[in-house]
């Protein structure tokens, strides 16, 4: 049983809506971005990181 709740798009606290943006790529929500989701700042800091890596990085989608 996980010590943090495991949230999915329903589920997630408002401010953690933006975890939307990854799902709709991979399908659902993954345990770890459901996650991540009880902190808003942390999908805010997820979200920019994954931007940056996406416009600055040289690896595909499928590899990052």
């Amino acid at each position: 049983m996980p010590r943090v709740p495991i949230h999915d798009l329903d589920s997630a606290p408002v401010a953690s809506r933006g975890l939307s943006h990854r799902s709709e790529r991979v399908g659902n929500v993954t345990n770890i971005l459901g996650a991540m989701a009880n902190s808003p700042a942390l999908i805010e800091m997820y979200h920019l990181v994954e931007t940056h890596l996406a416009k600055n990085s040289t690896l595909d989608d499928a590899t990052r």
